[in-house]
């Protein structure tokens, strides 16, 4: 799969600043997000892991906790599809064991800078009796074409508290074995992809079509290191994952 485009066109900036403008009269504006992905793989196994899968949670009863542990399956079977791999019919078939895991960390404070709404501007400075005229040489005075000095007013940035989420998926892959009752039984690892993302927000259900979708060119692969990738919710990725409405 194409990885998202990144375009830096003046029209995109165009457009980028009417959605931050006015989100109501350009609604189809879609959100970007950046998530970190650490992806491993063993070495000792490229070539050897199968195609047929069986996905279980990598807690033990997980699934029966989480409401959203359906929609995580479906959007990881789309993901792996796009891998070429499929579920297996029965234990007997199985090549490998998928294990997910997700979920959101306690609420956490965090101090950030955030830019002034108000854009810079000049205010001219009239010469009246009793004013004293700036110099020239002040580096916040700016020339007018009238040949008035003015005065450049640069809005400061502001330091303001956020409340801020670390939401996490977790796509690993295990051999599968046969158990001596011949159940099936998890083995050594072959693969694992983490993705990982700070929000303000602590609901999983809307982030987890991303994470996943962040996750899709990384499976099977290693990153050596983590990734800073930004993807947007409508990236051809999320929207595979995410599938029919």
């Amino acid at each position: 799969m194409k990885r998202p485009l990144r375009l830096d066109s003046r029209f995109s900036r165009a457009v980028l600043f009417a959605c931050v403008a006015s989100p109501i009269l350009f609604s189809g504006c879609a959100r970007t997000f950046s998530v970190q992905v650490d992806a491993i793989h063993d070495p000792s196994t490229m070539g050897t892991a199968g195609q047929a899968y069986r996905i279980v949670p990598r807690q033990p009863g997980f699934e029966q906790r989480d409401r959203d542990y359906p929609q995580a399956v479906a959007m990881v079977e789309n993901a792996l599809a796009g891998q070429g791999m499929y579920q297996a019919p029965n234990d007997a078939t199985t090549d490998v064991i998928i294990e997910i895991d997700y979920g959101v960390g306690h609420a956490r404070t965090e101090i950030v800078s955030e830019r002034s709404p108000l854009p810079p501007r000049i205010d001219p400075i009239l010469n009246s009796p009793g004013m004293r005229r700036p110099s020239p040489l002040d580096p916040n005075s700016v020339m007018l074409p009238d040949g008035r000095i003015g005065t450049a007013i640069v809005p400061e940035d502001t330091l303001t508290q956020k409340q801020v989420y670390d939401k996490h998926l977790t796509i690993a892959a295990r051999e599968a074995k046969t158990g001596p009752n011949g159940q099936l039984e998890r083995g050594r690892e072959l693969w694992r992809v983490v993705v990982t993302i700070e929000e303000s927000k602590d609901d999983m259900a809307q982030t987890l079509p991303v994470l996943v979708g962040a996750a899709v060119d990384y499976i099977g692969t290693s990153t050596t290191s983590k990734q800073n990738v930004r993807i947007g919710e409508n990236a051809e990725q999320v929207v595979f994952v995410r599938g029919s409405p």
